[in-house]
């Protein structure tokens, strides 16, 4: 295979992975939770819990870096690293945010996204430090 139909490959994979994991988080904020309580045995009292407005725009500012650092990195662009690192350090605050807010098990941020967005910023890493030991050998 030759090589930029791999990155092209990669970029693909990980163009899947962000719609799917997009796509799951989306349908979670629009619907919101419910939850039932019950103490000493009582009746049980069901909550149900909204997103803010506020949540669904952040998810779509964090989709669209990774989807521009997926870019960068296909069209092997240096500024794709930073890019996916921001990605993930926002997500990563982004989490700790809705753990703290709903707690883990209500949390809109899944591990499954944190996993792509680590996946994605060590990919590009990779290729970007490829890069620069091939410019230093030239």
């Amino acid at each position: 295979m030759e090589r930029s139909s791999l990155i092209v490959g990669i970029a693909v994979f990980f163009a899947a992975l962000l719609v799917a994991v997009g796509v799951g988080q989306w349908a979670y904020l629009d619907k919101g939770y419910s939850l039932g309580v019950s103490i000493g045995g009582g009746p049980v009292s069901i909550s149900h819990i909204d997103f803010p407005g506020w949540r669904k725009v952040a998810q779509i500012i964090l989709c669209t870096a990774a989807f521009i650092a997926l870019w960068l990195f296909a069209d092997g662009r240096r500024g794709a690293s930073p890019v996916a690192w921001i990605v993930l350090a926002a997500a990563m605050s982004l989490g700790v945010s809705d753990v703290l807010q709903y707690g883990a098990i209500g949390s809109p941020t899944s591990k499954w996204s944190i996993l792509v967005f680590i996946g994605l910023a060590l990919v590009v890493q990779y290729r970007s430090s490829m890069q620069r030991l091939g410019d230093s050998v030239r």
